[in-house]
């Protein structure tokens, strides 16, 4: 009887390293620039001239971006409240990667201690950015070509890159293209069958919570600005790699 309980158990050990080889374990891949490209940006990301370009949209995106190269400790993004069992509830919660620098990063944010709570990051969100473009631009492993995928955002209250799948099965089909791309794996996020999630009854994502920010951010940036004519803004082309949500479910 021992002898077949050993037997056994060499056989679950057996069947265990097998289909940990047919799914493709590895360890975690370094993220270096020489390996990623996009982990080193370039200068037009969060490149603050590009505000007054009358051609140029400025997003959100390319506000956190800004305020990561003038944030000390890698700024990777914030959100109001408690979102996804992240950071506190009535605070504007942060991300940074260097945690020794909280007090200064909130200073630099115009926030105090009981206002603002920094929370540990991966990546700053230059890195976020420059990677998330890359993941539209590539012009040979088209990630929006798979069928199934509906949605991308740049999540600030992940500190990651989303991307929204219909089905459970698309799952596997986006890791395989996304493992021909230049971005680090650990940065993508698949969700199954999530719609991005509202908070209110605005038409807009919510951080998806940077909503509440921004307004906040552009009376701070842009208060002292005399603007003598009116701004025009480019239409954002929408197609696959520009998905367009709103709170009636249009895409």
């Amino acid at each position: 009887m021992a002898q077949l309980r050993r037997s056994c158990g060499s056989c679950v050990l057996l069947v265990a390293a097998l289909v940990a080889a047919a799914c493709g374990a590895r360890p975690t891949e370094p993220e270096d620039p020489d390996d990623y490209p996009c982990m080193a940006p370039d200068d037009d990301v969060g490149n603050r001239d590009l505000q007054d370009d009358p051609d140029y949209f400025w997003s959100v995106d390319d506000e956190y971006a800004a305020l990561a190269r003038e944030v000390p400790g890698g700024f990777g993004g914030m959100f109001e409240g408690e979102y996804r069992g992240r950071g506190e509830p009535g605070k504007t919660n942060f991300y940074l990667l260097d945690l020794s620098l909280a007090a200064e990063a909130t200073t630099a944010l115009g926030g105090t201690v009981a206002t603002h709570h920094a929370l540990q990051g991966r990546y700053d969100y230059l890195q976020l950015k420059s990677c998330y473009d890359a993941l539209h631009r590539d012009p040979v492993h088209r990630i929006f070509d798979v069928q199934a995928v509906f949605g991308s955002d740049l999540d600030a209250g992940l500190n990651r890159i989303v991307l929204m799948v219909s089905h459970p099965f698309a799952e596997l089909e986006v890791r395989e293209v996304l493992r021909r791309i230049p971005i680090p794996q650990e940065m993508v996020v698949v969700e199954v069958g999530a719609p991005p999630v509202l908070h209110d009854e605005a038409d807009h994502w919510t951080p998806r919570a940077r909503s509440a920010i921004l307004p906040r951010l552009r009376r701070r940036r842009r208060g002292a600005r005399a603007r003598s004519t009116p701004r025009r803004r480019a239409r954002r082309p929408v197609g696959p790699s520009t998905p367009v949500c709103s709170s009636r479910g249009r895409w």
